[in-house]
């Protein structure tokens, strides 16, 4: 089980990612440079636990031990030092996603397992980001993630066995089904 998850970015995606990680009891750190998207994403992200409240999907006192659990950052190497699992959730421009993936790769634990949002950008051409393409994957929500069950697991040229199996575990304690694709 992983206990400390790093979700960048906290836009409409990393949000719910944030979210779905904390479901599933994870000390959820969320990155983004924005404070004002940070504020947003603690509200929407309650927001949605409220919901599941009302719903009848979260007993009452579920919110608030979950809430307990995020932490918001404005660094991202204070978010990522010792996360054992970072899941990448900037926009979709190559540019900005390598940039991301090669600050990750400094700051966080050469053992932890990353993880990139991506519907649309290659997984090895990601990877070349990396000192180490093994342990980078395709973990592909899909949007609102609190309602939509799937995730995409997909595999790059050189993602490692671990990784792959680390990221289905993940998704199946928040509560995902999957499909592992190639890239």
């Amino acid at each position: 089980m992983i206990e400390r998850l790093c979700v960048v970015g906290a836009g409409t995606m990393g949000r719910g990612i944030a979210y779905a990680g904390l479901l599933a009891g994870c000390a959820t750190r969320l990155y983004d440079p924005s404070a004002d998207a940070l504020e947003r994403a603690r509200s929407e992200i309650a927001a949605v636990f409220q919901q599941a409240v009302s719903l009848g999907k979260l007993p009452d006192d579920g919110p608030p031990a979950a809430l307990a659990r995020l932490s918001l950052h404005a660094s991202l190497d204070e978010a990522a030092q010792d996360a054992e699992f970072v899941i990448e959730a900037a926009p979709e421009q190559l540019a900005l996603k390598l940039d991301v993936l090669a600050r990750l790769d400094a700051a966080a634990r050469a053992t932890a397992v990353l993880a990139t949002n991506t519907s649309a950008l290659s997984i090895t051409e990601l990877a070349t980001a990396l000192r180490d393409a093994r342990r980078l994957g395709g973990m592909h929500f899909f949007n609102p993630v609190h309602k939509m069950k799937l995730v995409e697991i997909v595999r790059g040229l050189e993602t490692s066995d671990e990784t792959m199996a680390g990221i289905q575990a993940l998704a199946h304690a928040m509560g995902k089904d999957t499909v592992i694709v190639r890239e």
